[in-house]
């Protein structure tokens, strides 16, 4: 199973796979003309990357000794998000609807894969509770 108490990893196939596939699905909503902008994924993916990035750092701050589920994985796709979103923010005013299919798929990844950690850390609050 992917996700068990001895193997905390969200980089596991099936969440990449899931993530994909989602991204796939909607660049191709994006290029069928459904999806007229994206700028409001764009910023859901942004906000989520930066939750991601402040779930990490403001315990690490406040000197918490707790241990994170995902942390190792919730930094490179938080940074990966917020990185891929400001490309996104710059370039969507810019460029022409076909360009913009990879740079849908690349911020759908992200924000698919940051939902995935989202749920996963709140069902495991709610367990632990």
């Amino acid at each position: 199973m992917c996700f068990n108490r001895e193997n905390n990893s969200c980089c596991c196939a099936t969440t990449i796979i899931s993530a994909l596939i989602g991204a796939l699905a909607i660049a191709g909503i994006y290029y069928g003309g459904f999806l007229t902008g994206i700028a409001t994924i764009v910023f859901i993916t942004l906000v989520l990357g930066i939750l991601g990035i402040l779930y990490i750092i403001i315990p690490v701050l406040c000197g918490s000794n707790c241990n994170h589920v995902n942390a190792l994985c919730l930094v490179p796709i938080s940074v990966g998000a917020i990185i891929t979103s400001a490309f996104a923010l710059s370039i969507t005013f810019i460029g022409a609807a076909l360009s913009l299919i990879p740079l849908v798929a690349a911020v759908a990844f992200f924000m698919i894969m940051l939902i995935i950690n989202l749920v996963y850390i709140i069902v495991n609050f709610l367990s632990r509770v």
